[in-house]
């Protein structure tokens, strides 16, 4: 039985959710037993996993561990010791670190570190160990630009944990998309790369398709598009801003450059209330974080705010059901303002959703930063195959028929 452990990032149900999708993807799995314990996740499985391959699909998870066969407390240096000595084989000086997850004393990761290298010390091994800059682990950017053999140690359920960190996220990639794209607007919000790539994984229950298409109605400046580009999803994006369309062009133009990557993309200004009406087949997700209000909201707007915004959001799915196909989902976020006291969501769609033909599956995950006035809600939707009054199904040019053809959703 293989065993790994994945650390997740700071919004750990979203990054549960995201994790739990992609491992239902990979049919080698199956099955395969996992645990969450807070921030931390054990699977369990026969298969044995690609850590590097796997990382470069999530956007929640920040490290992947390789873990032996658990241990007891007078054990655990000498394996420590042996996973080290094994790293040091055909090479000089070892760099390591370790980081301590679960309920043992966090004093340890002072002691532990020293007592490990004095080992290493006395069997001619030369080494050097890193300290965590805070907290009881090390950070992506510290093992990685350090090139440092990381240690984990993981207390819980009465059991000791031992291993190897065999993948960290490319924190370098998701900044240069964030902060390094050519268009930028913080009128159109400001998606992180990290929560647009839990989007895009959370749409798939299957692999994707090369012949597959995602579309986002509310594109701003590409970032779900982008991700989607980066696994290989082609994607259509929209918008009703001329602005916006260029913008999202921009970007798809840059970094196609700078991964070579061969996913298709589109760009078209709509409405999203209209979309179908540019369209010519189906789609099998929807991604996207529509307009979520105003950056700044007024206290005592907010309830009219709300209202309209719930309109729209129910008008869009009531026309993005034309064009996704049946048993597929939709991802998007939606808002929870907390100004002054007042706390009200825009969420009134999932009380109706049953009603227009989409069943909820996962939410609300919530992502949102510190102090922030608009909060994100994401919710996961599949699209039903009929709705109870036989109504609103899919029409004219954009039937779903059409998916045996597999034309290019854009026009």
């Amino acid at each position: 039985m293989n065993r790994y452990l994945f650390i997740l990032g700071r919004k750990a149900d979203l990054a549960f959710a995201e994790l739990q999708t992609v491992l239902h993807r990979i049919s080698k799995l199956q099955p395969a037993i996992i645990k969450k314990f807070n921030e931390t996740v054990i699977v369990e499985t026969d298969s044995t996993l690609d850590g590097q391959e796997l990382m470069r699909s999530l956007g929640g998870t920040v490290k992947i561990v390789r873990l032996g066969e658990p241990v007891n407390s007078q054990q655990f240096l000498d394996y420590l010791v042996n996973i080290l000595r094994n790293e040091t084989i055909g090479k000089g000086k070892i760099v390591f670190g370790l980081s301590i997850v679960g309920s043992r004393d966090p004093r340890q990761i002072r002691l532990i570190p020293r007592t490990l290298k004095d080992k290493l010390d006395k069997e001619g091994i030369p080494s050097r160990y890193v300290l965590p800059k805070q907290g009881n682990e090390l950070t992506s950017a510290q093992i990685v630009l350090g090139k440092v053999t990381e240690l984990y140690l993981f207390s819980h359920d009465h059991i000791l944990d031992i291993g190897k960190t065999i993948a960290a996220q490319d924190f370098e990639g998701f900044s240069m998309r964030d902060y390094g794209r050519p268009y930028v607007s913080p009128q159109a919000g400001m998606l992180p790369p990290k929560v647009a790539r839990m989007m895009v994984n959370l749409a798939w229950e299957k692999p994707p398709e090369k012949d597959q298409w995602l579309l986002d109605p509310f594109c701003g400046t590409g970032t779900i598009a982008m991700e989607a580009m980066m696994l290989g999803i082609n994607s259509l994006s929209s918008d009703q801003s001329p602005e916006q369309v260029k913008g999202t062009q921009d970007n798809l133009e840059w970094l196609g450059k700078q991964t070579h990557s061969d996913a298709s993309w589109k760009v078209l200004q709509a409405e999203a209330v209209k979309v179908s009406h540019s369209l010519v087949g189906p789609v099998e997700a929807v991604v996207t974080e529509p307009y979520l209000g105003p950056r700044k909201p007024v206290r005592e707007k907010i309830p009219n705010l709300v209202k309209g915004l719930d309109k729209l959001y129910l008008g869009a799915l009531k026309e993005w059901r034309k064009i996704l196909l049946p048993g597929k989902r939709v991802v998007m976020v939606l808002p929870e303002f907390d100004v002054g006291g007042l706390v009200k969501k825009a969420d009134l769609i999932i009380d109706r959703c049953e009603n227009v033909g989409y069943t909820l599956v996962a939410g609300p995950l919530a992502y949102e930063r510190p102090q922030a006035e608009i909060k994100r809600q994401i919710f996961v939707l599949k699209r039903k195959e009929a709705i109870p009054d036989g109504k609103n199904q899919t029409v004219g040019k954009n039937n779903t028929a059409q998916a045996a053809s597999r034309k290019t959703p854009g026009s």
